[in-house]
């Protein structure tokens, strides 16, 4: 149970930055190398707006074959209920790469959390691919309280990539529904970059989990994400039009969805939530430079087989 939480979580700060960047999954080892996606560039403009490079950001995206990711999500918040405090303390280090059409992922992470006076220390790799119209994870995991060694896991959840890749928020800032700035002058991966900063309405997060499979009986079915935002910096390569960076203040966003959660346990009144820290931040880079990404054999053949 510990284990598939650790996962839980681990699929919902990647999929909330994936919307976000404009691309959805993650992965990591043991891949095969293709040749690297072609020279394309931002098309020169006469006037380079927000507006102008979320528009050619959403158009190119078609083209991101596979990608890799180095990322963070770190919360930091306090529940105090009936006389009682409770502080939660959460730092996830995510890195890995995917294979967008296959919808093959490996990913390793790192997740030290603090809760009721205790440090739970885990580490975890993971594998997902799909088989048969099903979602396949093996994933092994050591820490605090974990069972070692490698299990597979089979789901009906489908988990829809394309709504990941929609690129709401791109699109939303190129059609002019949210409001945005561009800078120059920075750098990701040693590579110029575009920076737009814009403030991100709540419905985009609701995307997120309706594509990672949530229905009306989902714990989120009756949050309100429209009374959430947050603010956002979406940095873009200059020469290839695709997302390099994510950065995601989601403090407001965390306090108004912490909060409406507890208002929904019935006893409200004695329920006090505050957000101190909450944000995601993703790196994206090596677009189309991998074929796919393979299992070991001795994964397959070890993982213990476990039920939802």
């Amino acid at each position: 149970m510990k284990k598939k939480s650790f996962i839980t979580i681990g699929a919902a700060a990647i999929a909330v930055a994936g919307v976000l960047a404009g691309c959805g999954g993650g992965a990591g080892t043991q891949t095969t190398t293709a040749k690297s996606s072609s020279d394309a560039t931002i098309e020169t403009v006469e006037e380079v707006t927000a507006q102008s490079i979320a528009k050619t950001v959403s158009e190119k995206m078609d083209e991101v074959k596979s990608y890799s990711f180095d990322g963070e999500t770190k919360m930091n918040y306090a529940v105090s209920a009936s006389g009682t405090d409770m502080s939660v303390k959460m730092d996830m280090k995510l890195n890995g790469e995917g294979v967008v059409e296959s919808k093959q992922v490996h990913m390793n992470a790192d997740m030290d959390m603090e809760m009721l006076g205790q440090e739970i220390k885990v580490k975890s790799e993971a594998y997902a691919v799909e088989e048969d119209g099903k979602y396949v994870v093996y994933t092994k995991s050591e820490g605090s309280g974990v069972e070692e060694g490698w299990t597979k896991q089979v789901t009906d959840t489908k988990i829809e990539f394309d709504k990941l890749n929609n690129l709401s928020v791109y699109k939303q800032i190129a059609d002019g529904n949210i409001e945005a700035v561009l800078t120059e002058g920075e750098k990701i991966n040693g590579k110029d970059v575009y920076k737009i900063t814009a403030k991100i309405p709540g419905e985009i997060f609701q995307e997120t989990f309706t594509a990672l499979g949530s229905d009306s009986t989902s714990q989120f079915s009756t949050i309100d994400f429209s009374a959430a935002s947050a603010n956002c910096e979406l940095y873009v390569y200059k020469d290839t039009g695709f997302p390099a960076r994510t950065y995601m203040d989601a403090k407001e966003y965390g306090d108004s969805i912490f909060k409406q959660a507890a208002s929904q346990t019935g006893s409200a009144d004695n329920i006090a939530v505050s957000v101190d820290d909450f944000f995601v931040d993703v790196t994206m880079d090596n677009y189309n430079a991998i074929d796919k990404i393979e299992i070991p054999a001795d994964v397959k053949e070890s993982a213990k087989e476990v039920t939802e």
